[in-house]
């Protein structure tokens, strides 16, 4: 995504619903309504287990149409990645165009654009009219009408962000009139992602403003949960002092448990020993957790406080609330401690039988050039859940380097099922923002850009970058493998940055990935290090 000094302006929404009809839950398993997917948006254990309801997470981007193929290297890396709608449709004496248009049963999930303008519609099934609508600029400037206020909908670090299931039984199409027309192209100039989820067999009843009212107290609740993540039930609770090589280890009862909430506080707390101490987990004697222990929370390089659903870094702990199922036993251990001590805590709770356990893998590029690639995150064989990734860079030049799109492919996909518009974009915000932010499924943790006089934009975004995003409700599940890239796309060829990436998922405990294995003692590369090019030389 191009990166203008502007900030970008939205328009008016408008939103009705109507009132309340008595509520039935479905009797079934495998039925959906706007209730049960609400619920999926706080359910960090449902990615873990297998249910009636079997997904599939796809997205719609507006990504440069000239990636076709890595084959083609020349336009693999095409970069103009605004308007490219799928057609235009007549409504009303006004042209719409169309960003989604998926037959069910399924369900909407995400929103995000970098310039917020003119009136989303969401055609529901066969509907000639738009059974729901909102004008983005309402949601841009805190005006939107319930639901599309946060944590649903809102503005991150000039990113607009929309999650909210929105459940169709054979068809959805999401439109934009968007207001402004790309003089070029005739189309509207709008950057955009539409999430959604295929709900193959399921029994959906459709999402309508009745609907949505209808569930109001569930959207009250979710938005205090996603807000204000609550502990999670536990059986169980204990707190020990941990030496580097020794074993935390917990037993399941019969039937299998797993440990709800797991509490890291280390004795230091400086970037060196949060990424030169390794965090090693191992269920039922297969080792499926080993990274730097401060990135295994999304909080590298350093330690910077923030929260999210899944992690919270406050007051010198750290906290992870992905459920871990076991069968029989955990262990937990630190390598690479150096004499320092640390305390943990770990929350106990009972579990249904299932054959998927927490596995986290962490990598580095180590010190690269900048010229344009495709930086792989993660690669999974057979089958899981992805849940997310953080990612690090070190820039040493005052360019912005962030251009790259995510490319996830998914079991046998010729094209990939996530196409992005930029680095950024894919974590929530836009336009090369600075602002560390942190909202229930993405956050900006750390960026050492330079500044300008007060009241002036980043003159330089040397050093460091981090950030993350948890797939909850878009939780991305896999039967045979599953691929992350993310291009490294930045505006200067001749400097050398360093990437780094930790990936969550569920998989069997003998699940096959290509993550390194990491040792004790990984060090942080300085921008200052880092070969800036005969430019800045």
């Amino acid at each position: 995504m191009p990166q203008p000094r502007l900030l970008v302006s939205a328009l008016l929404a408008l939103f009705s619903c109507a009132d309340a009809d008595t509520y039935s839950p479905p009797s079934s398993a495998s039925a959906a309504n706007t209730e049960t997917l609400l619920e999926w948006m706080t359910d960090l254990e449902r990615p873990s287990r297998a249910n009636d309801l079997r997904s599939r997470s796809a997205q719609r981007s507006s990504y440069d149409r000239r990636n076709r193929t890595p084959d083609d290297p020349e336009n693999w890396f095409a970069n103009y990645d605004r308007g490219n709608f799928e057609k235009s449709i007549s409504r009303g004496g006004r042209t719409e165009w169309v960003m989604l248009d998926e037959r069910g049963p399924g369900a909407f999930v995400r929103f995000w654009t970098a310039n917020p303008q003119g009136t989303l519609r969401f055609y529901i099934d066969e509907m000639d009219e738009a059974a729901i609508q909102v004008d983005l600029e309402a949601i841009a400037d805190g005006t939107a009408p319930f639901p599309f206020q946060p944590p649903f909908a809102y503005m991150s670090a000039l990113g607009l962000n929309i999650y909210l299931p929105l459940a169709f039984a054979s068809r959805m199409r999401v439109t934009t009139d968007a207001g402004v027309e790309n003089e070029s192209t005739g189309d509207a100039d709008l950057f955009f992602h539409v999430g959604w989820l295929s709900l193959d067999g399921a029994r959906v009843e459709s999402a309508s403003a009745e609907t949505l009212e209808r569930a109001r107290p569930v959207l009250e609740r979710v938005a205090e949960e996603l807000v204000h993540p609550p502990r999670p039930m536990a059986d169980d609770e204990w707190m020990e002092r941990l030496d580097d090589g020794e074993r935390v280890v917990v037993d399941a009862p019969m039937g299998g448990a797993r440990i709800v909430e797991l509490t890291l506080r280390p004795d230091r707390l400086d970037d060196a020993s949060l990424r030169s101490t390794v965090l090693v987990m191992s269920f039922d004697g297969r080792e499926t957790v080993r990274t730097p222990l401060g990135d295994f929370f999304g909080t590298a390089p350093g330690y910077n406080e923030y929260e999210n659903l899944a992690f919270t870094v406050a007051d010198g702990a750290m906290t992870c609330r992905f459920p871990m199922p076991f069968a029989e036993r955990a262990s937990i251990w630190l390598e690479g401690t150096n004499g320092a001590e640390l305390e943990i805590g770990v929350r106990r709770g009972g579990v249904d039988p299932d054959p998927h356990v927490f596995h986290a893998g962490w990598r580095s590029t180590g010190i690269i050039d900048s010229g344009r690639q495709d930086v792989r995150l993660a690669a999974i064989e057979g089958e899981g859940t992805y849940l997310g990734n953080s990612f690090t860079i070190t820039n040493p030049v005052d360019i912005w380097w962030g251009e790259g799109d995510e490319k996830v492919w998914v079991d046998d996909d010729e094209f990939p099922s996530f196409f992005g518009t930029g680095t950024e974009d894919y974590y929530g915000y836009a336009w090369a923002q600075d602002e560390t932010f942190a909202r229930p499924y993405h956050a900006q943790t750390r960026v050492d850009a330079i500044r300008g006089p007060e009241g002036g934009g980043v003159e330089a975004f040397i050093g460091h970058s981090s950030m993350n995003r948890l797939h909850v409700l878009d939780a991305i599940p896999f039967e045979e493998r599953f691929v992350f890239d993310m291009e490294m796309w930045h505006w200067w060829f001749e400097v050398e940055v360093v990437v780094a990436s930790t990936s969550w998922w569920y998989a069997p405990v003998n699940g096959d990935h290509d993550f390194p294995y990491v040792r004790a003692g990984e060090t942080i590369v300085s921008h200052e290090e880092l070969g800036r090019g005969p430019l800045f030389d």
